[in-house]
């Protein structure tokens, strides 16, 4: 599944033929893309604890790639890692079925964000907040998908693509209650690319 996820995101990406002239907001949810990562990373429930602590006062980070036993060992900053930014309740993006975002670090720096929608039901609301902050999409393709009883619906894709931004929304992913918002940086668009080549290295002689 994770590497199905990477090879379409990387083959949309590779889909818009120009980008758009005007320049984009690089900022996610008061995150700044293509800097570093400027929150901390979320305290535990002791000092010696791998367990992260919960009811966060500020906005902060949690690392999922370091076994737990690791964790508590594992210091700020993080160089290239993925992560999960969690944000007080009050602060939770409503777009995000979760109220979390996902967060890939290169080098140091917040170069992509990503984040799962409600699906079918937050598609008006997601791509009127999308056009709102990007304009309209370089491209928008219509997708056909089944449910589980075998029931068809529309499933769009919508892509804006700038000189260094590219944000792709899935309307669904797998599921009809499910959907996906990436929006990556050409920094984090490669590092997609280079990680997806590494799944799959192809075969030897």
């Amino acid at each position: 599944m994770k590497a199905f996820a990477l090879l379409l995101l990387s083959v949309l990406s590779a889909s818009i033929a120009s980008a758009q002239s005007q320049s984009p907001d690089m900022t996610v949810f008061g995150l700044h893309l293509g800097e570093k990562l400027a929150i901390p990373e979320c305290g535990r429930l002791t000092k010696k604890s791998d367990i992260y602590a919960e009811n966060v006062k500020a906005p902060c980070f949690e690392r999922f790639a370091v076994p737990w036993a690791a964790k508590s060992k594992v210091v700020t900053p993080v160089v290239t890692e993925s992560v999960m930014i969690i944000f007080p309740y009050a602060e939770q993006p409503t777009l995000s079925s979760s109220g979390k975002l996902m967060g890939q670090i290169v080098d140091g720096s917040l170069e992509s964000i990503g984040f799962n929608t409600s699906g079918l039901s937050a598609q008006e609301r997601t791509i009127s907040s999308l056009k709102e902050k990007y304009g309209d999409p370089s491209k928008v393709l219509d997708e056909t998908k089944q449910n589980a009883f075998g029931a068809k619906f529309d499933s769009p894709v919508a892509i804006w693509g700038f000189e260094n931004l590219t944000v792709i929304y899935q309307a669904t992913t797998d599921k009809i209650d499910s959907g996906m918002v990436n929006i990556d940086t050409k920094k984090g668009s490669d590092f997609r690319d280079a990680s997806l080549k590494a799944l799959r290295p192809g075969p030897k002689l």
